[in-house]
């Protein structure tokens, strides 16, 4: 049999197909009892092994005093503005980048302002505001904040 179960979680199967994983259940016994596939279970192990054998570039001055805020958003333009304008006035914020996965609407009036206002010859807007960028993903998915594009 290739039955897996949580410790001290009831069986959660007769089929041998099934392991016991915790999830985002009301209790914690509910949690113990959701059941998830041994080829599920596979293909997340692969993306753990994938994921782990990454290797990252050394952290540089800039990394360790600025960082960058990515906004995935959609249809929801006066939370999106507030955002943007909040993470403007954080300090150490380098960029934020806006991940526009909406091929029905363009980005908003006020953010392309934002953006066109950081990328003038304002030189006190440059050394006051991070940059703003604004990513157009043709795929409209929640994933697409994981895909960052290059230009």
């Amino acid at each position: 049999s290739h039955k897996i179960s949580c410790v001290n979680a009831p069986p959660s199967s007769s089929d041998g197909n099934k392991i016991a994983t915790p999830t985002d259940s009301k209790s914690p016994i509910d949690a113990l009892n959701k059941e998830i596939s041994l080829i599920e279970l596979k293909n997340a192990k692969a993306s753990l092994i994938k994921a782990k054998s990454h290797n990252l570039a050394p952290l540089r001055n800039i990394d360790k005093s600025k960082y960058t805020v990515r906004i995935n958003t959609w249809r929801r333009n006066e939370q999106l503005i507030a955002s943007v304008k909040h993470f403007s006035t954080c300090p150490g914020v380098a960029q934020i980048q806006v991940v526009w996965c909406d091929s029905e609407n363009s980005p908003p009036a006020e953010l392309l302002n934002l953006v066109n206002n950081k990328n003038n010859n304002n030189d006190k807007l440059k050394d006051d505001f991070p940059a703003i960028v604004i990513e157009q993903h043709s795929l409209n998915s929640l994933n697409e904040r994981f895909n960052v594009l290059t230009t």
